[in-house]
């Protein structure tokens, strides 16, 4: 499920209406990286969380778990996230230069900034995306996490059923994470301009309305008082939605064979 909890544990705040949508998450257990760490995002609250947490194991189970309270995290508006996803996109263009002209690009934020780097550059054998928590005072780094890009992604075909173990890997895929972080960020911020709840909610506007509508009706049979939303009457006529004249194109008072709200709950 996408919905996770909420961070504001004030009771009555209106944050308590504003859950966490969990994104895309990443890990890389590889012995070679840089570091053991997982990337997250969770978008809340019109921004978008970028976390960078370390991997540990888990002794108990044997087993491997990512440890968010030793982790990092930064906050992207959407301007900021769309500049992010614009780097590392303008970064993979240039991924086969020997010298990127986009590596240590970053966008800054109150909390610090967020980058991408060439391996080379943190001494790794793939790209990595390097969090900064800065010192809002002094400006000096207290922190660092980093991210190694996972490069190790492959499609396969001729496979033998006969022989499960015999096939061809085409390894056409080592950027695939980058490549998903960036639909992430510009999914995230183009989502942001409300366009498709606007258009979601006008087309659902008729059948939501039936919704409340009948809602009330139940209500009133039942003697509970319901709250409509702004700009419906309270005094609901007990009446089935279809239960109107037949639309032939000429005057007719023949109507529909319908139930009431009153059928339905008696019987």
């Amino acid at each position: 499920m996408a919905l996770g909890q909420n961070y504001s544990n004030y009771e009555g705040s209106r944050d308590n209406n504003r859950p966490t949508v969990y994104g895309y998450q990443f890990v890389n257990d590889d012995d070679s990286a840089v570091d053991r760490t997982a990337i997250g995002f969770h978008m809340w609250a019109g921004t978008i969380k970028i976390s960078i947490s370390p991997r540990v194991k888990d002794t108990a189970n044997d087993r491997m778990v990512t440890n968010y309270d030793a982790g990092g995290s930064i906050w992207l508006t959407p301007s900021k996230a769309k500049i992010f996803a614009d780097v590392i996109k303008n970064f993979l263009t240039n991924i086969n230069e020997k010298n990127n002209p986009y590596n240590g690009w970053a966008v800054y934020t109150k909390q610090g900034m967020i980058g991408i780097f060439t391996g080379e550059a943190v001494g790794a054998s793939s790209p990595c995306i390097v969090l900064k928590k800065v010192n809002a005072e002094t400006g000096a780094v207290d922190s660092e996490y980093a991210y190694q890009i996972k490069t190790t992604y492959e499609a396969i075909s001729d496979f033998d059923e006969k022989n499960p173990s015999n096939f061809v890997r085409h390894e056409d895929y080592p950027y695939i994470e980058l490549e998903m972080i960036i639909d992430q960020l510009n999914d995230y911020a183009r989502f942001a301009s409300k366009a498709v709840a606007f258009h979601t909610v006008d087309a659902l506007s008729n059948t939501l309305n039936m919704f409340h509508e009948n809602m009330a009706r139940i209500g009133q049979n039942m003697g509970i008082q319901m709250i409509l939303p702004r700009g419906q009457s309270s005094q609901v006529a007990i009446k089935s939605y279809f239960d109107r004249p037949k639309q032939t194109g000429e005057a007719s008072e023949i109507t529909r064979k319908a139930s009431t709200i009153e059928d339905i709950l008696n019987a």
